[in-house]
């Protein structure tokens, strides 16, 4: 998963591994890139599988909106409580920055 620092910290690095989550002690949540494809598996969120394989549920995108394979690239905050019951977290998208390549 790709994800570009927007603020203090991103999700994952270039190595893959998680890097940073929610920064609790900030009064406003750290916003933060994330770069991927739409994947099956969404049970209640569609998931994004980054180029390192990991999968991470999409908060505020629905089921069916984007088609398998698109490449997203999205604008939001890691969040440690949603309403898609995969994973421990999951990504709030506040804009959409890119659509297979085109800016939005």
């Amino acid at each position: 998963m790709t994800v570009v620092m927007v603020a203090a910290c991103s999700f994952f690095g270039s190595t893959g591994k998680v890097m940073a989550v929610e920064n609790f002690s900030s009064p406003q949540p750290v916003k933060v890139l994330l770069h991927g494809e739409i994947t099956t598996g969404g049970v209640i969120c569609p998931l994004l599988r980054g180029p390192d394989g990991q999968t991470i549920a999409l908060v505020g995108v629905r089921m069916g909106q984007f088609e398998t394979g698109t490449r997203l690239e999205l604008e939001g905050v890691m969040v440690s409580r949603s309403p898609c019951q995969q994973g421990k977290e999951a990504f709030r998208v506040d804009r959409i920055v890119s659509i297979d390549g085109v800016i939005q």
